[in-house]
């Protein structure tokens, strides 16, 4: 993940001499839950843009308070990687591309859930991890404020619906014990909804 974010930053520095303005960003309110992103968009015009937003997470997680591992371990690993294109339309722009915006996204989104566990008897737990990805169409909204310095502060909220998604378990056995008590979808491993939010800083970047 940290040979993506840098990537994606080489990108956006090697870019500087031929494209007229580009903001790069860091979301803010996703180091309160280990969430670490960073996002790139190019100005096309005064109302259009569009950009992509990179993030990877990893935060402990407890699916229910009784299964907290019996032996006094933590909670459960989340690991998440999410890649987000999207493209966006400023309404009223007053230095363009800022202001309020509405858009659209693509997220193609893995993450992994680690030492889940069960009861197989009365004194037997049994340790499994789950591997989940999807595709995500979704609809966005929200405020960009820039600076004449040329630094802005943006909010952002998102929603939008799995067209596709894939599970895999660790063993045969844990696919089969969750199948038998309601199978995953009564379970919190996969979301047909998601959710986005973000206040984040940035710095927007001209060739002018």
């Amino acid at each position: 993940m940290k040979k993506t974010l840098l990537t994606l930053s080489i990108f956006i520095i090697s870019t500087t001499s031929i494209i007229a303005q580009h903001d790069v960003k860091i979301n803010l309110a996703g180091f309160i839950v280990q969430d670490y992103g960073l996002g790139y968009e190019y100005i096309i015009n005064d109302n259009f843009s569009a950009g992509v937003f990179v993030n990877y997470s990893t935060f402990p997680y407890i699916i229910a308070v009784d299964e907290i591992f019996a032996s006094g371990k933590s909670p459960h690993t989340r690991r998440s990687f999410n890649f987000s294109p999207e493209a966006r339309y400023y309404l009223s722009p007053n230095f363009g591309g800022d202001k309020r915006y509405v858009g659209a996204y693509f997220r193609y989104k893995t993450a992994t859930w680690e030492d889940l566990n069960y009861y197989e008897d009365e004194t037997t737990n049994h340790f499994y991890n789950i591997n989940y990805s999807s595709i995500i169409l979704g609809i966005a909204t929200g405020q960009k404020w820039v600076t004449n310095s040329g630094v802005y502060f943006e909010t952002y909220l998102g929603i939008g619906k799995a067209i596709t998604s894939n599970v895999n378990f660790s063993d045969m056995e844990s696919e089969q014990y969750i199948e038998d008590n309601g199978g995953i979808e009564n379970y919190e491993y996969v979301a047909s909804w998601d959710l986005r939010f973000q206040v984040a800083v940035g710095y927007r970047i001209s060739s002018d």
